[in-house]
C-alpha cells in the first residue's frame, strides 16, 4: 500500500511545477537523476515494504530518467518541456473527449484510455484500472491504479488505501 499523505503530494506537485523554473528545475533534475543511480543500492539495506510504501519514492523511481536529463539546460530545456507537456495536453484532451464520446463497454475505450494514460493522464490510467478491475482483471488493474497513484492520482492513491483497509477488516 502506498502511503499518501498531504505533505508527499503537495510535494510532488511543487515537483511539478518547478520543471518550468530555470536553475531550480536542473537542481530538481539532478537529484532525480542522482536517486536513478543510487536507488538499486538503497534497495539493498532498506526494507522493500517501506520503499514500495512511500508515496515520493514511489514517485522518484517512476520518473523520467530522459525529462530530467533534458531539464538539466537552463532555459532551453525549461522550454521544450513546456512546449512536449502542452502538446501531450491538447492530445489527451481530445483522447478524453473521444473516450466520453464512446460506447462504456467497448474494449476500443480500453485502447484510448491506454493511449491517454502514454500522453501523461493520469485520470485516465487511474478509469483505465478500474475498467480492469470491473473486468476481473485484478492484478493488470490494481498495477495501473498503483502507478496512477505513484505518479501522484489522489483518487487512486485513496482508492488503494480503502482496499488495504479492507483487507486488514
Amino acid at each position: 500500500m502506498i502511503n499518501i499523505t498531504p505533505f508527499s503530494s503537495k510535494v510532488i506537485k511543487l515537483d511539478a511545477y518547478l520543471d518550468y523554473v530555470p536553475f531550480v528545475s536542473s537542481a530538481t533534475n539532478l537529484a532525480k537523476l542522482f536517486f536513478h543511480v543510487v536507488e538499486p543500492y538503497t534497495r539493498s539495506f532498506l526494507k522493500e515494504s517501506k520503499i514500495n510504501s512511500n508515496h515520493y519514492f514511489n514517485y522518484l523511481h517512476t520518473s523520467d530518467v530522459k525529462r530530467s536529463v533534458i531539464l538539466l539546460v537552463p532555459f532551453i530545456g525549461n522550454v521544450y518541456i513546456a512546449m512536449s507537456d502542452y502538446q501531450s495536453a491538447l492530445i489527451v484532451d481530445s483522447l478524453e473527449e473521444i473516450a466520453s464520446q464512446m460506447d462504456k463497454t467497448t474494449e476500443d475505450l480500453n485502447l484510448v484510455l491506454l493511449e491517454a494514460a502514454c500522453h501523461g493522464s493520469l485520470k485516465s490510467l487511474y478509469r483505465l484500472g478500474l475498467r480492469y478491475l470491473v473486468a476481473n482483471k485484478i492484478e493488470d488493474g490494481r498495477l495501473y491504479i498503483r502507478f496512477a497513484a505513484a505518479k501522484g492520482h489522489i483518487g487512486a492513491g485513496e482508492f488503494l488505501q480503502k482496499i488495504e483497509q479492507n483487507k486488514q477488516s
